[in-house]
């Protein structure tokens, strides 16, 4: 009885085995002339389901394979489609309300800054990361020449629309004992250290959410000078 389970094992893996094979593209014949053999010199050619590149190989020429043979099973090869790419970028906490799926976004690769790859949004997460206060979204975009690489980092811009917000030059602020400040002249030669709540990064500027207003007077060049000397 127990040679006659064994069989009825055996045979059902083979069928579980022979399904996996036909599924790849194996053809029957490939089947046939496989179990006609009692070892294992027989050649098959197993075709992916979709054209591409292989990006990752986890089997070496000669190596033996079997179904099964591992509880925790690993691809054989992973085949990517290259002619577009994910673009992952992260959106700051007060721009998500502009953003929208099926917007442009516009890749320049730091290797090539003259070059412009055009994307659409087609994702936008639903949660912010509590650490860096953004929002991840994702991009498909047209790999044009295949310049664009796996893990390469880009820059991306979208194109959101103006507003106004009060921005001053990065040189103005400071932090001090986990505060951030400016200076902000009261009268001549009269200065008022101003805690502040620091925005977004403007190239060369940030955004004041709180603290000032348009109408304050602050320091840029030399604040620092005027700082030490205050202490």
């Amino acid at each position: 009885r127990d040679a006659e389970n064994d069989y009825r094992k055996a045979a059902a893996e083979k069928e579980r085995a022979a399904s996996r094979l036909l599924a790849l593209g194996v053809s029957q014949a490939q089947l046939k002339d496989v179990a006609n053999r009692a070892d294992a010199t027989t050649k098959m050619v197993v075709r992916a389901p979709r054209g591409g590149v292989i990006v990752e190989r986890n089997v070496t020429a000669g190596q033996v394979v079997s179904f099964g043979q591992s509880d925790t099973p690993t691809n054989l090869f992973v085949i990517a489609d290259l002619n577009t790419m994910w673009v992952l970028a992260d959106v700051y906490e007060p721009d998500v309300p502009k953003v929208r799926l099926g917007q442009v976004i516009t890749i320049t690769p730091p290797c090539c800054p003259e070059e412009r790859f055009d994307g659409k949004l087609t994702y936008i997460s639903d949660s912010v990361d509590p650490q860096t206060r953004t929002v991840k979204v994702r991009a498909v975009v047209p790999n044009r020449g295949r310049m664009l690489k796996a893990e390469m980092f880009v820059r991306a811009t979208m194109n959101t629309g103006s507003s106004k917000v009060l921005a001053i030059p990065q040189s103005a602020v400071h932090v001090e004992e986990s505060q951030t400040f400016v200076l902000v002249e009261k009268a001549k030669n009269n200065y008022e250290r101003r805690p502040v709540k620091i925005g977004r990064d403007l190239d060369g500027a940030v955004e004041v959410l709180e603290g000032i207003t348009a109408q304050d007077r602050i320091v840029s060049a030399g604040s620092i000078l005027l700082k030490n000397s205050g202490k």
